[in-house]
């Protein structure tokens, strides 16, 4: 597995970029459990990154190096020792905090609608990857998401798996359980990552 300062490195010779939205909400987050004191440590360990950014000032609509997204997990992994667990749990938090993801949710109404719009809100989070919608069984309660040219860091896997999670249980209302799980994966040797969310 590539080191952290590796996969910076990597991502930091393309042109791939993230919404700030993102990026703010999970400062917030990170606030939010940790208080206000670990915002600057882990705005040391960016700088330490080659990001020497103040957290406070991301703004929503504006386009962030996603170098920078990866240094951000990363600087929270390790300030706050967080892993696989963390990450998830940080990843569900993420759609609660953000207003338009709600919104979609609010008034698209059906969770076809709502599966069907993921694509397009993927290409207003992410100028590059790509997120495919392949199967969504309502009878068998499933959905699969798909992504594909992707290629970060698993953290993001993780992340991933509680966002999508935390979005269903928006759309799919009375579901007594909703569990979102990665089955394929580009760190473990397929050409894209796939995700199966479930309910009951």
């Amino acid at each position: 597995m590539e080191s952290f300062k590796k996969v910076i490195s990597r991502l930091a010779k393309t042109n791939w970029q993230v919404r700030g939205s993102g990026l703010k909400t999970i400062v917030e987050y990170v606030e939010t459990k940790k208080g206000k004191e670990v915002i600057s440590e882990i705005e040391e360990k960016l700088a330490q990154y080659g990001y020497p950014i103040k957290l406070k000032e991301i703004r929503p609509l504006k386009w962030y190096p996603i170098a920078f997204d990866a240094a951000l997990l990363f600087a929270i992994s390790e300030v706050l020792n967080w892993q696989t667990k963390e990450m998830k749990e940080m990843g569900r938090a993420e759609p609660k905090l953000a207003f338009l993801v709600k919104y979609l949710a609010k008034y698209l109404i059906s969770p076809q609608r709502v599966y069907q719009a993921a694509k397009i809100f993927w290409r207003k989070t992410y100028n590059f990857g790509k997120l495919e919608t392949p199967e969504l069984n309502e009878k068998e309660k499933y959905g699969i998401l798909r992504i594909k040219n992707f290629n970060l860091h698993p953290l993001f896997c993780q992340y991933l798996e509680g966002y999508f999670e935390t979005v269903a249980q928006f759309v799919i209302r009375g579901a007594k359980k909703i569990w979102c799980q990665e089955i394929k994966c580009n760190f473990k040797g397929d050409s894209f990552h796939e995700f199966i969310i479930r309910w009951e």
